[in-house]
């Protein structure tokens, strides 16, 4: 993984090999679009927020994700971190596709680190561990594991991965992300979640948090 905020591409964070990393979706409700977008003054950064379609053969839909993943880190005495992103995917007023990018709505990291919006942030507990079959991670106060039992390999769409390039912040900064196919061609498994205990603050206005439409790991 790439990021780029200056001319040239400066690789800032690596996934870390071996390592697994999950990918929750849940559907946003339609009756409460416009009162998030609200609280996470769209409007006034010129966004709005976008359907997106995230597996071959399905519908687009409003999708709030999470997304728990362990990285090397540039510059980090530690070497490596387990972060945790809540994010949702918007496109930009005016623009001339409806192509959804991503936008980071909530960050943490097992590590002290700095985002664009909060600069310098504290450590916060951000976990992920695999016994078998059995993810399990926490985000903050968000504790919850997926069972890959089935080990049913799922095909992501295009317009997810392509998402990927624009990587939006609250404030309206955005980075420019390059993937390789060590990401681009990987095939995530499907699996069941099962919430331990906790919630997030953006609960409110999902469908229902006990059902996320994907619960998708990447090994």
């Amino acid at each position: 993984l790439w990021l780029a905020r200056s001319s040239a591409p400066e690789t800032i964070i690596r996934l870390r090999q071996g390592a697994n990393s999950v990918y929750v979706l849940w559907e946003i409700d339609d009756s409460k679009i416009d009162e998030m977008s609200g609280v996470l003054n769209l409007p006034l950064l010129g966004l709005s927020m976008a359907p997106t379609r995230t597996h071959a053969g399905e519908h687009s839909k409003f999708y709030f994700m999470l997304n728990v993943y362990t990285s090397e880190i540039e510059g980090d005495p530690s070497g490596e971190a387990t972060r945790f992103e809540y994010s949702v995917f918007v496109k930009k007023e005016g623009q001339e596709s409806d192509r959804p990018f991503y936008m980071v709505i909530e960050a943490g990291s097992s590590n002290a680190s700095i985002d664009p919006v909060y600069g310098e942030t504290p450590a916060k507990i951000s976990t992920i561990t695999r016994d078998g079959d059995v993810i399990s991670f926490q985000a903050d106060e968000f504790v919850a594991s997926i069972d890959i039992g089935e080990n049913t390999p799922l095909t992501v769409d295009p317009e997810w991965l392509y998402a990927n390039d624009f990587v939006f912040w609250g404030n309206g900064v955005y980075d420019k992300v390059f993937l390789d196919t060590s990401f681009t061609l990987q095939r995530p498994k499907k699996g069941v979640m099962t919430i331990e205990s906790g919630s997030f603050q953006w609960a409110t206005f999902l469908v229902d948090i006990n059902e996320p439409d994907y619960a998708d790991v990447y090994e």
